[in-house]
């Protein structure tokens, strides 16, 4: 491992996104400046609401989400360049750690974590279709979710949601093409019981975190809460 990042280094030079300072995607004192989203997200319309709860325009229509938690803004131009990195280049897999640990830390100190714990929760990444994940090599809300399940010392189940239908690329869909694009993505083939904390990189209409707890809920989960690096 040290060897082929060594080699990389040499061949192809790294350096920070925010300062371009030689040797890390992220330096240090530019994860310090990530700015946190400063307020919590209702889960279903995605703006403001108390502590990410279902907020009051959305509190008489059923939503299988209770909870969202986001780290910051994918407004945020380093915030964007560095999911990009993270998510399109399988040599950027170190930036899993300084990024996973914003929403740590966000968890941290909105006070859930305890929470969490004491209701093992079992922690879900967003799966991504076998062969997108072969030909990328890996899963980057995967990725993420180790990190916090590992952190948080919770449980991690990467194979109970399983993605089986090819969608199309949710970028410039709007809200109801979103939904129809992922309309039976997700599959399951288990019972469970229990709650989970699905975890994903981005969120922008919330279509996929639904989806992936529906899928949740009919199969039999209890409470279902969201964890997102960065708000679109």
């Amino acid at each position: 491992m040290r060897i082929n990042k060594f080699l990389r280094n040499f061949l192809f030079p790294v350096k920070c996104l925010g300062c371009q300072k030689e040797g890390t995607f992220l330096c240090p004192e530019c994860l310090e400046k990530i700015p946190f989203l400063p307020y919590y997200p209702c889960p279903k319309c995605l703006k403001p609401s108390l502590f990410g709860g279902i907020c009051l325009d959305c509190g008489k229509s059923r939503f299988p989400i209770s909870r969202l938690i986001v780290a910051t803004s994918y407004k945020n131009e380093l915030v964007a360049s560095l999911i990009k990195q993270f998510k399109f280049y399988p040599f950027s897999l170190e930036l899993a750690n300084p990024l996973a640990m914003l929403l740590v830390k966000t968890i941290e100190e909105s006070g859930f974590a305890p929470y969490l714990k004491q209701k093992n929760f079992i922690i879900v990444p967003v799966p991504l279709l076998w062969r997108d994940k072969a030909k990328r090599g890996f899963n980057q809300s995967e990725e993420l979710a180790k990190i916090m399940a590992k952190n948080f010392n919770l449980s991690l189940n990467t194979n109970i949601v399983k993605k089986t239908k090819k969608t199309n690329p949710q970028i410039g869909l709007g809200k109801e093409e979103r939904k129809k694009n992922l309309k039976e993505a997700f599959k399951t083939k288990t019972k469970i019981n229990g709650n989970f904390l699905i975890i994903d990189d981005i969120v922008t209409t919330g279509s996929t975190l639904r989806e992936v707890a529906k899928t949740l809920k009919k199969a039999g989960a209890n409470e279902i809460w969201a964890a997102v690096l960065a708000k679109a």
